[in-house]
């Protein structure tokens, strides 16, 4: 039977399919001789942890919807919970994520780039621990870069565009990493006031045209905002 799981994983039938593969040759070998059982076992998990390593160059970490490391780290969770290599992998991957992480806040990569950002970074560290220390802190350093962000982008009156560099999309990243968060909330509210604002003075000069598309900007950002709606319906009328 050692003979037989050994060819399985040379074929790479790890755990499937049902009836010919090595996770059942080990279970049933397990019984019988548990000292080869744990060469076989050795030997799947040893495939998962090369293919994870392999993923960890390519930097295929925990990202959705395609082949990662972090789904090599959950089969071995599955077979083998307790044994070293999966361990060391789940850290290995954790390490890849920080180091990434800490890569793109220097260079400023917060937003820009879909999926080679600081942000999408945070959201592979959320898959893999959410509630590890190093993630904890990171969510804090990328929120407090996001802020400082979003009042440059206020400063250059990039209050809603162009698109991907823009204060309101930067608040309402941050409320998804951070929904509770006091400042961005403010901010969103300071883009409504300030569209408020632009649409009245161009209705006290009678560009009503452009009065409502300030007013439709800010009911983009908040569209529950009562003094927008109101101020809408006014120069509808």
């Amino acid at each position: 039977m050692l003979a037989k799981g050994k060819k399985q994983i040379a074929r790479t039938r790890l755990t499937s399919p049902e009836g010919d593969n090595a996770y059942e040759t080990y279970q049933a070998l397990l019984k019988m001789a548990p000292l080869k059982a744990q060469q076989v076992l050795d030997g799947i998990v040893d495939w998962y942890f090369k293919q994870g390593s392999k993923y960890i160059r390519k930097g295929r970490l925990a990202q959705a919807g395609r082949g990662n490391a972090y789904k090599m780290y959950q089969q071995l969770t599955k077979i083998a919970p307790e044994h070293q290599s999966t361990q060391t992998l789940l850290s290995e991957i954790t390490d890849a994520l920080n180091q990434r992480g800490e890569r793109q806040l220097r260079r400023n990569r917060l937003t820009s780039s879909k999926g080679k950002n600081a942000y999408a970074t945070y959201q592979e560290m959320l898959t893999v621990g959410a509630d590890s220390q190093s993630t904890q802190r990171f969510l804090e350093t990328l929120v407090k870069r996001l802020l400082a962000q979003a009042e440059q982008q206020m400063e250059k009156r990039k209050y809603t565009t162009p698109k991907n560099d823009n204060a309101a999309e930067t608040y309402q990243k941050i409320l998804k990493i951070s929904e509770d968060n006091a400042e961005a909330q403010n901010g969103i509210n300071k883009i409504a006031n300030r569209y408020r604002k632009l649409a009245l003075d161009n209705k006290k000069l009678g560009r009503y045209a452009t009065s409502l598309r300030m007013i439709e900007r800010g009911l983009q950002v908040a569209p529950d905002d009562p003094r927008l709606n109101q101020l809408k319906q006014e120069v509808i009328e």
